[in-house]
């Protein structure tokens, strides 16, 4: 159990995960590479969100405020009529509260994640130049160790077939026998300096490994700060942005709760004696209308025709004729 214990203490840090036995790979830091950059493109994400959210929000408090200045409700009249205007004027107040918050969220939020993504980006190239520097004279030592393994391992392999060539050389001619040991010891010294190559390689490849290993310690160290912080830092950003929209909430809800108390005040009987008042025409109602019988009504006098009379003139007159006339 302690043991177990022990392991699962060394896989809280970077820098006991990401390691390999083989010298040729490197796929601790690419893996560390690989989550860095993931972590990147999340606060890429979550930047275009919260950058869409700010123009949505702004949008939407520009149709509010049109809404609001291009709405009727002119021809209504008392305490309804002020609920409307309450109404109206505290949709442009909303409209301010989303305005505002979307100015927020571009300040406090967006340009804020911004500065610190290209921070940790920088910080993350230093350190990935060094290390990808480390890797690569690792590389060249290890294909130099390599080679020069080879080539010692050839010598040594042609220093001994001379050399068994030299022991068997006392049967030849004399003349014959100085080439073979000639060639042995020529042979012997390619061996030895092959050798001496190969020594300088794995010493060479060593002291690689010991500076390509330093600057992994410090990448692995250096990287999970760079995590812990990108962490941190999106978890608060996102404490905070929900925070502002939860107080940009309330504000919305304070402005249509003004709303609610200017309702309150609506009176149905108040709005209808306030018309009648404004516009009453009277209280006199038009008086029954009664038959009139034709019959029983008063008969028209008729006035006797009267005779017409021709005057000297030679028009014609009607009435009585006087008696100066007639004379």
């Amino acid at each position: 159990m302690a043991g177990a214990d022990e392991d699962d203490k060394a896989l809280t840090r970077f820098v006991d995960a990401f390691w390999g036995a083989d010298p040729t790979s490197f796929q601790g830091f690419e893996a560390l590479q690989k989550r860095l950059k993931d972590g990147k493109n999340f606060v890429d994400d979550y930047l275009a969100f919260v950058k869409q959210r700010a123009v949505i929000e702004e949008t939407y408090a520009k149709s509010l405020a049109k809404l609001a200045k291009s709405a009727g409700g002119t021809s209504e009249i008392g305490s309804l009529r002020a609920a409307w205007e309450s109404l109206k004027f505290e949709t442009e107040e909303i409209s301010a509260v989303h305005l505002a918050l979307s100015a927020q969220l571009q300040s406090d939020i967006e340009r804020h994640t911004k500065d610190f993504r290209d921070a940790q980006r920088e910080a993350r190239k230093k350190t990935a130049d060094v290390v990808t520097k480390a890797q690569k004279y690792k590389l060249s030592a290890f294909e130099k160790n390599i080679k020069a393994k080879k080539l010692y391992e050839t010598k040594c392999k042609e220093s001994d077939k001379c050399d068994e060539e030299a022991s068997k050389a006392q049967f030849l001619p004399p003349k014959e026998q100085d080439k073979v040991k000639t060639k042995a010891r020529k042979a012997k010294s390619a061996a030895e300096a092959a050798d001496v190559a190969y020594h300088e390689t794995v010493a060479q490849l060593n002291e690689a490994r010991v500076l390509w290993e330093r600057e992994m310690e410090r990448c692995c160290t250096s990287y999970q700060k760079l995590e812990e912080e990108r962490i941190e830092h999106m978890r608060n950003s996102t404490w905070l942005f929900c925070n502002v929209l939860s107080v940009a909430t309330v504000k919305v809800d304070e402005r249509i709760e003004a709303v609610r108390r200017v309702l309150e005040k609506c009176s149905v009987e108040s709005d209808i004696c306030s018309f009648i008042e404004a516009r009453t025409t009277g209280t006199e109602r038009p008086a029954p209308t009664e038959y009139q019988s034709y019959y029983a009504s008063p008969l028209p006098t008729v006035q006797p025709a009267q005779p017409a009379v021709i005057i000297s003139s030679g028009c014609i007159a009607s009435g009585p004729v006087s008696s100066s006339s007639s004379s």
